[in-house]
C-alpha cells in the first residue's frame, strides 16, 4: 500500500488563534479536496488543533464521507455520532472527561461546597475545561459551587495578590479548584500559607496537563527561590489531576527519537522542553492506529469499505490498540479515554499517587490508603465544611452552652405558664361569651308561642302531619307545621329526653351554642331562614326536642315538580339556579356543607324562589348529646319524613365534624345529583327506584358500571344534562364536581333549559311581561280614546247637516 502525506498549510497565517485558524483550515481542506487531491483508495484528514471548534469542518466530512482525527482538543459535539459519523478524537484527554473526574473526586469525599478559580488567559485548555465543569456542577443538585475568573495579566493577581480571593474562599468553602498556569498556583498556594489556610483543612486541586513545560509552567513546588521552604509546606495542601503516561519512560523514548529524526532527516534541533509531547504523542497514535485498524481490516475475509468514512470511523469504536509505546482506547463516542492520576505531596515533598481512573472503567480506584496529610496531621480527607463552620461561628464555648441551657429552660418556663394562662384565658372567654348567648336566648322558642297550623290550609303536604289538639306534637319523629307569632314555620325533630333538660351548663352547650351563631348569620333569599329550638312535652312524659325553620307557603318541591308549574321550563330553570346558588352560599359560609340535602328539605315560596331548608340540623342533633337528660338524638334513620335514598353510602364512614369538611360537601353533591334530576324531570327518582326494584335507600344499591341511579339518569332528554347529573352520582367522592365547577356547568347548558329566557331569571322575566302588558294596555287605551274621538266628531257633522240653519239675535238689557 503507497502511503502519501499531505500537509496543508499557510506560513504567513501561523501563530493565530483557533477561530482565525478554523477558518483557514475550512478553506485548505475544500480547495485541496476539490482541486488537488488525486484519486486513492484511502483518504483520511489528521487536524492538529483548531479545526474542530469550527462547525463546518464536521459538515465537510460528513458530506465527503470521509474519515477524520483530531489530535489536540475535541469538543461535546462529537457525542452526535449521526452529525459527526466520521470523527475520531485521539488528543490525550478531553475535557468531558477531566470535568467527570472532578465530579467523581468531589462525590467520592463528600465535598458538596466548591470554589472554582479560572484564568481565562493562556493556556486556553484550562477556561476551556473550568467550562466544561461548571456546566456539569450545575446539573448536580446535591453540589454547590462558586466560580471566579481573574486576570493574570496587567496589576493584581499578577503580582501574586491573591489574598482577597483567598478571604472570599475561608467564607464559602474549603474545596478549591484552580485552573491556570503553575506560576500562579504557587503564588496562591504561598499566600494561603501566609494566611494560615493550608493547615489540612482545605484542598487545592489543580489540573497539570503536560509536564515541565513553558506553556503551562512547572507544577513542582522546588523553583530554587526564597520561597522554597513555604511552597513545600503549603503544597502539601495540594491535589494534582495529570494523565498517567505524561512522563512514562516509554513516551520519553518517543519523545527522544523525534529529536533524532528532526535532526537527521530536516536538520532541525530542538530541545526537549520545547517539545509539544501531547500533540505529538497523539499525532503519532493517529498515524499508527490507523495503518494498524487497516492493516486487521486486510486479513478478514469481510473487508472494509476504504472509502467509506463512516465505515473506517466504525473500526475505531470500543477498541483497544497496543503498542510498544503504551496503548489507545477509543470509546463509543469517538473519544479516546486516557488513564488519569491524582498526586499528593508527601511531607517528604514527593509527588505520590492517590487516585487511579483507569480510562476503560467507571471506577476511582484508589492508589494508597491516605488518612493523614500535611504537617499538622489532619485527617484526611477533610470535611466539607469545619465543625465550627466556614466562619467559625458555630462553636460555643461553656458559658455559652450553661447560658444556652438557662435561656432554653426559661423560654420551656415561659411557654408553660403562657399555655397554662392561655388555657384559663380559653376558659374564660368561652364562659363570657356563652353567657352572653344565654343571656340573649333569641335561640330558645316559647312553646306558648307556638299554634297548631293545618297544612291544607297552606299546601298539600303527604309527608307532613298537622297539630291536632294538645301542642306535643304528637310523634317525636314527625315532621309537623306550627304558626310562630303569626308566622308559618316548620317543626324537624332532632331529640328527646327527660323532663329536666339542662341547658345552663356553658361548657357542654358552648359549640352548640356557637352553631345557633352561625345559623343566625344566614341571609340569603335561597336559605330558609333558622328560628331556634323548642322544646315541648309528650304525653309519655318525655321532652321532644324541635329544630325551628320558616316555612315557605307552596310547599316542598315534590309537590311543585308534580304540579304544571313543575312541568314548566322557565319555573326548572329558576329552581335549578335558585338550589345551586343556595348551596353555593351554605358550601362558601361558616356553616361549611349542608349534611343533609334532600327534595323534602326544598321548599317554594309564595314567589316562586326555593328554598333550602332543614340546615345543620345534623350537627343540632350530635350536639345535644353533650346536654344532660338527654336520652336520644334523631339522626335520619330516625325521620319518617326524611327517606335515606339522598344519603350516600359512605356517610356512615364520615366523621361529621369540621375536619371532614371536604368529605360533607361531596356528600351534598351526590344529594344534588339526585335533587337537580327529579327538577329537570318534574318526577321523583325515589318512587322511580321503589316502583320498580324495592329499593328504599342508596345503601341498598352496589355502585358499579350497572348501577340503577345511572341508568335512570341515562333516560334524560338531554344527553349533556344527564352527563353533568352522572359526575355528581360518582362513586367515588374525589371525581365529584365542587359546587364551583357544578355551577359553571350548568350556567352554560342554561340556554337548553330555557332558551327563551337566555340569562334572565324567573323574577326577571315575569317583570319585562308585566312591562309589556303595561304598555300594551296604555297603546290600548290612546287607541280607543282616539277612535271614540273619531266617532264624536262624525256624529257632530252629521247632526249639523240635518238640523236646520236658525238665526239667533241675542238681545242685550
Amino acid at each position: 500500500m503507497n502511503f502519501t502525506l499531505n500537509i496543508l498549510y499557510e506560513p504567513l497565517r501561523l501563530g493565530q488563534a483557533p477561530p482565525e485558524l478554523a477558518e483557514n483550515a475550512v478553506r485548505l481542506a475544500a480547495e485541496w479536496h476539490y482541486t488537488k487531491r488525486k484519486e486513492s483508495d484511502i483518504t483520511i484528514y489528521l487536524f492538529s488543533g483548531g479545526a474542530e471548534v469550527s462547525t463546518e469542518i464536521p459538515h465537510f466530512m460528513r458530506l465527503w464521507n470521509t474519515l477524520w482525527i483530531s489530535t489536540l482538543s475535541v469538543t461535546s459535539q462529537i457525542s452526535d455520532r449521526i452529525m459527526n459519523p466520521t470523527w475520531i478524537a485521539v488528543n490525550d484527554f478531553s475535557t468531558s472527561q477531566c470535568a467527570h473526574l472532578y465530579i467523581d473526586i468531589l462525590t467520592k469525599y463528600r465535598w458538596t461546597t466548591v470554589y472554582l478559580i479560572t484564568d481565562p488567559g493562556d493556556p486556553s485548555v484550562f477556561g476551556a475545561i473550568s467550562g466544561m465543569l461548571s456546566k456539569e456542577l450545575a446539573r448536580q443538585p446535591s453540589i454547590r459551587y462558586t466560580a471566579r475568573r481573574i486576570s493574570t495579566k496587567g496589576a493584581g493577581v499578577a503580582y501574586g495578590n491573591f489574598e482577597s480571593v483567598l478571604r472570599d474562599v475561608a467564607a464559602v468553602s474549603r474545596v478549591v479548584l484552580f485552573f491556570g498556569h503553575a506560576f500562579f498556583l504557587r503564588e496562591l498556594l504561598i499566600t494561603a500559607e501566609w494566611l494560615g489556610m493550608t493547615n489540612g483543612e482545605y484542598v487545592y486541586i489543580a489540573l497539570e496537563t503536560m509536564r515541565n513545560k513553558p506553556i503551562i509552567g512547572d507544577f513542582n513546588w522546588h523553583y530554587n527561590d526564597d520561597n522554597d521552604q513555604i511552597a513545600f509546606r503549603a503544597y502539601q495542601s495540594l491535589l494534582l489531576l495529570q494523565p498517567k503516561n505524561i512522563d512514562t519512560p516509554p513516551n520519553m523514548q518517543l519523545g527522544m527519537e523525534f529529536i533524532r529524526r528532526s535532526a537527521r532527516d530536516y536538520n532541525l534541533t530542538y530541545n526537549i522542553s520545547d517539545q509539544n509531547f501531547p500533540n505529538l504523542v497523539s499525532s503519532y497514535w493517529a498515524v499508527v492506529a490507523t495503518a494498524s485498524l487497516i492493516n486487521e481490516s486486510l486479513s478478514r475475509t469481510d473487508r472494509t469499505d476504504f472509502q467509506n468514512g463512516r465505515a473506517l470511523a466504525r473500526l475505531f469504536l470500543n477498541h483497544t490498540y497496543d503498542d510498544q509505546y503504551g496503548s489507545l482506547y477509543v470509546d463509543s463516542t469517538g473519544q479516546r479515554r486516557t488513564d488519569f492520576v491524582v498526586t499528593y505531596f508527601t511531607t517528604l515533598g514527593i509527588r505520590t499517587p492517590l487516585l487511579v481512573k483507569i480510562g476503560t472503567e467507571d471506577m476511582l480506584n484508589e492508589a494508597i490508603n491516605l488518612t493523614e496529610w500535611t504537617n499538622s496531621r489532619k485527617a484526611f480527607p477533610p470535611p466539607n465544611e469545619p465543625q465550627c463552620g466556614y466562619l467559625n461561628n458555630k462553636c460555643l464555648s461553656k458559658n455559652t452552652n450553661t447560658s444556652l441551657w438557662i435561656s432554653l429552660f426559661t423560654v420551656l418556663g415561659i411557654s408553660v405558664v403562657a399555655g397554662i394562662f392561655g388555657v384559663f384565658y380559653w376558659r374564660y372567654k368561652k364562659l363570657k361569651d356563652g353567657e352572653q348567648l344565654l343571656h340573649d336566648p333569641w335561640w330558645q322558642v316559647d312553646i306558648d308561642d307556638l299554634k297548631a297550623a293545618n297544612a291544607s290550609s297552606m299546601f298539600t303536604a303527604p309527608t307532613a302531619q298537622p297539630y291536632n289538639g294538645s301542642i306535643s306534637l304528637g310523634a317525636e319523629t314527625t315532621m309537623r307545621f306550627v304558626s310562630l307569632k303569626g308566622k308559618p314555620a316548620v317543626c324537624f325533630p332532632c331529640g328527646r329526653g327527660e323532663p329536666a333538660l339542662n341547658f345552663k351548663d356553658i361548657f357542654k352547650i358552648y359549640n352548640l351554642l356557637k352553631l345557633f351563631k352561625k345559623l343566625r348569620g344566614i341571609e340569603h333569599q335561597n336559605i330558609g331562614q333558622f328560628y331556634g329550638l323548642s322544646i315541648a312535652r309528650s304525653g309519655a312524659g318525655w321532652c321532644n326536642v324541635f329544630v325551628l325553620f320558616g316555612c315557605p307557603s307552596r310547599g316542598s318541591l315534590p309537590q311543585v315538580c308534580c304540579s304544571a308549574i313543575g312541568r314548566d321550563f322557565t319555573f326548572t330553570s329558576s329552581f335549578v339556579m335558585d338550589f345551586l346558588e343556595g348551596l353555593n352560599y351554605v358550601h362558601h359560609s361558616r356553616l361549611r356543607y349542608h349534611g343533609r340535602l334532600s327534595t323534602f328539605n326544598c321548599w317554594i315560596d309564595k314567589h316562586f324562589t326555593l328554598k333550602l331548608m332543614n340546615i345543620a340540623s345534623d350537627r343540632i342533633c350530635s350536639q345535644l348529646e353533650s346536654v344532660d337528660n338527654v336520652t336520644d338524638c334523631f339522626g335520619p334513620t330516625h325521620c319518617s319524613w326524611e327517606p335515606l335514598f339522598w344519603l350516600v353510602p359512605e356517610l356512615d364512614e364520615i366523621d361529621q365534624s369540621d375536619s371532614a369538611v371536604t368529605s360533607m360537601q361531596a356528600v351534598d353533591i351526590f344529594s344534588s345529583g339526585l335533587i337537580l334530576y327529579d327538577i329537570l324531570t318534574a318526577g321523583s327518582l325515589y318512587r322511580k327506584m321503589q316502583d320498580k326494584f324495592g329499593i328504599s335507600t342508596v345503601v341498598d344499591m352496589e355502585f358499579a358500571f350497572d348501577n340503577p341511579l345511572i341508568a335512570a339518569v341515562d333516560f334524560m332528554e338531554i344527553a349533556e344534562l344527564a352527563s353533568v347529573i352522572h359526575t355528581c352520582l360518582s362513586a367515588l367522592p374525589e371525581d365529584r364536581p365542587s359546587i364551583k365547577q357544578l355551577r359553571s356547568q350548568l350556567r352554560e347548558l342554561s340556554p337548553l333549559l330555557a332558551p327563551e329566557m337566555n340569562q334572565y331569571k324567573l323574577f326577571d322575566k315575569i317583570y319585562r311581561q308585566l312591562c309589556l302588558y303595561s304598555n300594551q294596555l296604555e297603546l290600548d287605551v290612546i287607541l280607543r280614546t282616539k277612535a271614540l274621538q273619531d266617532a264624536r266628531r262624525r256624529c257632530d257633522a252629521l247632526v249639523r247637516q240635518f238640523l236646520p240653519k236658525y238665526n239667533i239675535l241675542v238681545v242685550l238689557p
